[in-house]
């Protein structure tokens, strides 16, 4: 009878004939770690029992928080003294597919399962103690805050990380705020030319909530990057008119102003004291190039009319 369920059994490791969930303990076949070569960096010495990266030019090097190193790619098995020599001169064995235990610089419990990062060829700690974030290993069991056991897959932490989008329904609502996104994380740069235009933002997504006080101000415009030709819909105009000992009468000619326009706001300087107040919109009648002004004196008397209007309306 065990001959019997010894060859079922073989037959459904090589075949993969569908079995129903476990009812009793499997003995499930298990590879042992993988011990592999590496050629080592001209200059280097490596201790055994160290964790081991490949440098920005393939070569072994002690794991260090150095920008350019791979994830590690293992344990150095045996110590190797390539320090009076050139690159690849000598090579290292590198064991990985299984857990290590090293010293770490602050770990928590609630960090168990999440990735750990090079501080030194003997010690890891979390992202917040890294500065290149080099993938040290897997934490999978933590002796304390200053010691834990790392699993390194097999041909270590080298991942090619994918180029992955995130469509807007894949993200919760208020996902992604400012205090997620570095102060510079979006400039120029990284947007597209035309990206950011009405069909990729939502009725009313720009509002006063949306925007702090000096969101918007010289600094981030670009000289005449408000123009007539990036605004629709209309936009609020200005114009100087008259001149100096110039004497306003019952009309003032404004170049661009239309019948439809809306007055903003006119200012007048005195003709006499020089002195600008903002004079009441009912005194002007809107026409097509000019506007039609009361019989009120202080108008009348102006040198200069600034006039604001747009064509919102």
């Amino acid at each position: 009878m065990d001959i019997i369920k010894l060859l079922v059994a073989a037959m459904i490791f090589v075949f993969g004939l569908p079995l129903a969930a476990l009812s009793a303990d499997r003995q499930t076949p298990s590879r042992a770690f993988q011990i592999k070569g590496y050629k080592v960096d001209g200059g280097s010495i490596i201790y055994k029992g160290a964790l081991v990266c490949l440098n920005a030019a393939g070569y072994l090097v002690p794991a260090a928080d150095t920008a350019g190193f791979s994830g590690v790619v293992g344990v150095a098995d045996e110590y190797i003294d390539n320090s009076g020599g050139s690159d690849g001169d000598k090579e290292c064995r590198v064991a990985s597919g299984r857990a290590f235990q090293f010293a770490a610089t602050s770990i928590t419990q609630a960090m168990v399962g999440t990735v750990m990062y090079v501080v030194d060829d003997q010690t890891f700690d979390d992202a917040a103690g890294a500065t290149n974030e080099i993938p040290a290993g897997i934490l999978v069991k933590r002796d304390g805050n200053t010691q834990g056991w790392l699993y390194i897959p097999e041909g270590g932490m080298v991942v090619d990380i994918p180029n992955l989008s995130v469509a807007t329904a894949d993200l919760q609502d208020d996902a992604v705020t400012t205090a997620k996104i570095a102060a510079d994380a979006v400039t120029g740069a990284e947007i597209a030319d035309d990206a950011v235009d009405s069909e990729h933002i939502a009725a009313g997504a720009i509002d006063n909530e949306h925007l702090a006080d000096d969101a918007v101000d010289s600094a981030e415009l670009a000289a005449a990057a408000v123009d007539p030709d990036h605004l629709s819909g209309g936009f609020a105009k200005v114009e100087l008119v008259g001149g100096v000992d110039e004497t306003m009468t019952a009309s003032i000619s404004v170049t661009g102003l239309a019948a439809g326009d809306e007055l903003v706001g006119v200012f007048v300087q005195d003709g006499t004291s020089g002195v600008w107040t903002q004079r009441a919109n009912s005194d002007f009648t809107v026409g097509a190039g000019a506007l039609t002004v009361d019989a009120n004196a202080a108008n009348n008397a102006a040198n200069f009319y600034i006039v604001f209007w747009t064509n919102l309306t």
